[in-house]
């Protein structure tokens, strides 16, 4: 048995609907957030994509169609691109979120009536393999690098990009009609994974929704529950304060990074509930070795670290501390079914007199520092 391709597009087009429907109304009604907006309207283009298509396949002398198809294509992929910056803090480049897809429905509409069904696939095919690999690249270079989710959304856009790779070296080989092309990145087949990767990226990107909601309840009270820490909301003002007072009084400040290793370990291996105790251990060892007037708070731009501010000591007592820490959380095992497990972290300090007692400048710095001693093996200290 086989299916013909109109019935198939009618097929992916209600599988597709479907999901996009449930995706857009709880994004638009819950939070009305600009990366759900955007998340909301990659779903949208491929609803639209696919009718486009099931008209350019059933009336081919409605030759707009074929443009429109192709630009919707390409603004799903990259929607999800500006969805993936907006929820990692960064700006969502509208130029080219809107700028890419319309000019690969032009390179189509450019050959009028008689382009055909493959005018401008070149460009289409390019545009959507790009944007699966600009995709990826924003993951991999934010914190969604250390989520499941994340990963997931980039092992998914990355075989998308891929396979949009593959059927442009094909269509440039053998052309749209050749044999190859046909039976291995037809429409047909170009159908088959495009459904499969709406409805994958729409089960990401949902769960990230629902963890970033989660993140929008703790930030909400002053203090977090399960560690202790300030919020994200909370210890930046006061750590400024803080810092602010010692540059007045001519007292020194340090700014201490501590990124915990092996909670996402725990999480994968024995579920959510044991990741949880172990930032929980985390957050009880760092209240316990705390000195006076500190202010500890969890990192804004990751919700497994945290940052502590220390006025009246220097980097190298700072260093001494951290150490310290480092040493505690080793000796603070944390349960697992069946027995213990151990966490460790790395850790960064920095100086405030090396950034103008400010507060963004001294957490950036740390926070390299301790991705750092986690590249060079982690389970150490690295100071400026």
């Amino acid at each position: 048995m086989s299916l013909d391709l109109p019935t198939l597009l009618v097929v992916a087009a209600l599988v597709i609907v479907l999901t996009a429907g449930m995706f857009v109304s709880h994004a638009w009604t819950e939070t009305g957030e600009d990366v759900d907006r955007v998340w909301a309207l990659a779903f949208v283009a491929a609803v639209a994509t696919t009718t486009f298509l099931l008209v350019a396949v059933l009336a081919p002398d409605l030759w707009p169609a074929v443009p429109l198809v192709n630009g919707f294509t390409a603004l799903t992929v990259w929607a999800m691109w500006a969805g993936v910056r907006l929820h990692t803090g960064r700006r969502p480049l509208v130029g080219v979120l809107y700028g890419v897809p319309v000019l690969t429905a032009l390179a189509s509409a450019v050959h009028g009536p008689d382009g055909g069904y493959w005018a401008g696939e070149e460009a289409l095919l390019a545009a959507t393999a790009a944007g699966g690999y600009a995709t990826v690249a924003a993951i991999l270079r934010s914190h969604l690098r250390r989520d499941r989710l994340g990963v997931m959304l980039a092992v998914i856009l990355l075989g998308h990009a891929l396979f949009y790779t593959f059927r442009l070296v094909l269509f440039v080989g053998v052309g749209p009609e050749g044999r190859a092309f046909l039976t291995y990145a037809g429409t047909e087949v170009a159908t088959l994974v495009n459904v499969l990767v709406i409805v994958g990226a729409a089960f990401c990107m949902v769960a990230l929704r629902a963890s970033r909601a989660q993140d929008r309840r703790v930030d909400a009270a002053n203090f977090d529950p399960m560690t202790g820490a300030r919020t994200s909301r909370t210890f930046p003002r006061r750590a400024q304060d803080v810092l602010d007072g010692a540059r007045g009084t001519g007292r020194p400040a340090v700014l201490v990074a501590v990124a915990p290793e092996g909670v996402q370990t725990l999480g994968a291996a024995f579920g959510a509930r044991c990741a949880e105790q172990a930032m929980a251990v985390c957050g009880e060892v760092l209240q316990m070795v705390l000195p006076a007037r500190a202010v500890l708070g969890r990192d804004a731009l990751d919700g497994r670290a945290f940052q502590v501010v220390l006025t009246g000591c220097t980097v190298e007592e700072a260093h001494e501390w951290a150490e310290e820490l480092r040493k505690e959380l080793i000796d603070t095992p944390v349960p697992v079914p069946g027995g213990h497990m151990r966490v460790t972290a790395s850790v960064g300090v920095v100086d405030a007199a090396d950034h103008g007692f400010d507060l963004e400048a001294m957490c950036d710095a740390a926070r390299d520092l301790s991705r750092s001693a986690t590249a060079a093996g982690g389970n150490r200290v690295a100071r400026a």
